[in-house]
């Protein structure tokens, strides 16, 4: 069903003079405590209240109405690479995408033109934020962008929070599916239709948030909600539309708009312990007798490996401002001061850095620089006392071989057993052949279940 169907049905009078403007907040940026919340790990909808997973479900969708969203994109950078079994905490962030919210102590590091570092003051001049910094040619540092949502069957229910990834804001859309990335979801919102010249509000429709089966992650795609029985589609009734908009100016709510991306974590609290192997039951071989033991006296420790120290030179990539003081965004008084005597070079990108970031741009310069390298060098172990083996045991003594005693007209052997003749018998031949069945291993396909975010 298109989701241009849904606007061909009977316009709620409610909506014919609503100066409600949150599709235009959640287009924007497209041209602590613990918070209930939407995770998507491993592919399936876990919902998420006071840090404990109380609901998942393994349904490919679900419908929602949307109370609430932050007006800019944010950003997350994480320093360690994702683990399963660690809860890892983002090293910066920022919620307009514009200067970082993180602690100075953590956050990604520039040097100055003296080799200096220090902390960024922006995003712009952020080196995680350059394409290629990150994994397969992208940004180190991610966009994320937060929703507040209500179930649509029940728009006076818990409130979640939905921290929505670059994968899922940005991907193209699919409009003859009523697929959209979040981003083409708030462009189709807010297009002007009839009796809507300023599109139509995400909190007077219910939207579905179906999970992108063609991706390897976890990526969501927006729709409006079909009125066809597989949901609650539709327009909301005006009551219903009345209660999310008081819903969306509740502290609760609020507090999650301003909640920083660090403050929301986006992890399940309940792990799955591993399990070790059972030990294995087949046979054992029965255990040698240990060689004699050299006396611990005679046992040399081994000697210490030796460091040597070396100069080598290395590559390396540094990143310095360059400075654009004729930029547009700089006015004239910021450009006379600039060149007034006594100003220096480090002072202006410091105040332009903090006033007009975009006058001032990252460059990335090769040089060659000298490191001192410390090398271990081990030195071969004296070689250990060589271990006595037992004497080999007595050779049994070998018996006399008897003399033989002749007469003149009979010979005798003395000692020996009479030998009887052997009869000629020729030996039976076999005949036949053996085959030999060669063995099939059939080895059965196994499904990987989700991975886990």
């Amino acid at each position: 069903m298109s989701s241009l169907a849904i606007f061909n049905q009977n316009l709620p009078t409610y909506l014919a003079n609503t100066q409600d403007t949150l599709a235009q907040t959640m287009a924007h940026g497209f041209s602590s405590g613990q918070y209930n919340r939407i995770s998507l790990k491993g592919g399936r909808f876990h919902l998420i209240e006071n840090g404990t997973v109380v609901t998942t479900s393994r349904a490919a969708f679900i419908d929602v109405v949307i109370v609430d969203a932050q007006p800019n994109n944010g950003r997350i950078y994480f320093d360690k690479q994702y683990s399963a079994d660690e809860k890892i905490k983002p090293a910066c962030w920022s919620s307009n995408g514009v200067t970082p919210d993180a602690p100075i102590a953590t956050r990604p590091t520039i040097k100055i033109h003296d080799a200096t570092p220090r902390a960024v003051n922006s995003c712009a001049e952020c080196p995680k934020n350059i394409k290629g910094s990150g994994q397969n040619g992208g940004r180190a540092c991610g966009f994320t962008r937060r929703i507040a949502v209500v179930p649509a069957s029940d728009v006076s229910g818990t409130v979640y929070t939905m921290d929505i990834k670059a994968m899922s804001l940005f991907k193209d859309d699919d409009p003859q599916n009523n697929l959209y990335s979040f981003g083409g979801y708030a462009r189709f919102l807010t297009t002007p239709r009839n009796g809507l010249p300023h599109g139509i509000s995400p909190s007077a429709i219910v939207t579905r948030i179906s999970f992108d089966d063609t991706e390897s992650v976890p990526v969501v795609r927006f729709g409006v909600t079909p009125n066809d029985g597989t949901g609650v589609g539709g327009y909301l009734s005006a009551e219903d539309y009345a209660t999310v908009l008081e819903r969306r100016k509740s502290d609760a709510v609020v507090n999650m708009m301003k909640a920083s991306v660090a403050e929301v974590l986006d992890a399940d609290t309940d792990k799955t312990a591993k399990t070790t192997s059972e030990a294995s039951t087949a046979p054992q071989l029965p255990t040698p007798p240990a060689p004699p033991a050299i006396p611990a006296s005679e046992i040399a420790a081994p000697p210490a490996p030796q460091k040597v120290k070396r100069i080598v030179k290395q590559k390396k990539i540094v990143e310095e401002p360059a400075l654009m003081e004729n930029h547009p965004s700089v006015p004239a008084e910021w450009k006379a001061w600039a060149t007034t005597p006594g100003v220096t070079r480090e002072q202006v990108i410091e105040q332009f850095t903090q006033h007009f970031p975009e006058a001032v741009k990252p460059v990335q310069r090769e040089i060659e620089v000298e490191v001192e390298v410390e090398d271990e060098v081990s030195v071969a172990p004296p070689a250990a006392p060589s271990v006595p083996m037992p004497p080999a045991p007595p050779t049994p003594p070998v018996a006399p071989t008897p003399a033989k005693r002749t007469r003149k007209k009979k010979e005798d052997t003395v000692g020996a057993a009479p030998v009887a003749p052997t009869p000629s018998v020729d030996a039976p031949t076999t005949g036949g052949s053996s085959a030999m069945a060669a063995a099939l291993n059939t080895i059965n396909s196994m499904g990987l279940d989700d991975y886990d975010d």
